[in-house]
Formats: structure tokens, C-alpha cells, sequence
């Protein structure tokens, strides 16, 4: 496999695989993709594994939500406090 900035889903999922039975170094060697880039496939792929694509954008949707109310509630307190100062 010629060295590229860009991989298929099935080509990380094949190096992974590949690392896992002979090894990272070994892999990343063989398949011609750097030892670094191998390890991140590697640890995205352990982070991914047990779960579902549902699950992982039910979970990417709730972290915007959750982003989103933290900031609103920041500029409630802000705007209490200021709101607070005057009185």
C-alpha cells in the first residue's frame, strides 16, 4: 500500500486488525502507513469498539446539548450578577 494522506474506513479497520495480531510497528511497516497514524487508528478503534453508530451520534448530539446549556447558563450567572451589582 502506497504512503497517502487519506484512508478508507475498511483500510484502517484491515491495519488495525493486522496490528493486532503481528504487532503496531510490524503494521504499520507492512502496510506502508506511519507508526504514529497506526497508533491513533488503534486507539480510535478501541474507543469505538462495543459501540453503536445510534449510540456514538446520541452521544456526539448530547455533548452539543450539554455544550450549548453551559454556555447559556454562563451568561444567566454573568447576567444575574451584573443585574445583582445594580441593586
Amino acid at each position: 500500500m502506497e504512503k497517502r494522506n487519506h484512508y478508507t474506513n475498511t483500510e484502517r479497520r484491515e491495519a488495525v486488525e493486522l496490528a493486532r495480531r503481528i504487532g503496531t510497528r510490524e503494521a504499520a511497516e507492512e502496510m506502508g502507513i506511519s507508526y504514529s497514524t497506526l497508533c491513533v487508528w488503534r486507539r480510535e478503534h478501541k474507543l469505538a469498539d462495543g459501540v453503536s453508530p445510534n449510540v456514538r451520534k446520541e452521544n456526539i448530539r448530547l455533548e452539543e446539548e450539554n455544550q450549548r446549556l453551559w454556555e447559556a447558563n454562563r451568561i444567566l450567572q454573568s447576567t444575574l450578577e451584573h443585574l445583582l451589582k445594580k441593586a
